[in-house]
């Protein structure tokens, strides 16, 4: 049951990269819900490899 949870998590957590790269390849810029579409792929990619970092860091006190 976990490793099905892991891996739903896993597809979920790749869903803005994947519309940034359909509506890049359309050619937008811009969303209006979001702003500036390259800003957005940026920036949800850094929170992510913070949050990996913190999870490598705390498994190095553990």
């Amino acid at each position: 049951m976990k490793s099905n949870m892991t891996t739903w998590l896993a597809c979920l957590g790749t869903i803005p990269f994947v519309i940034g790269a359909i509506f890049t390849t359309l050619g937008y810029q811009q969303l209006f819900f979001v702003g500036d579409l390259a800003l957005m792929v940026e920036s949800y990619g850094l929170i992510i490899v913070v949050f990996m970092s913190g999870v490598h860091w705390g498994a190095l006190f553990k």
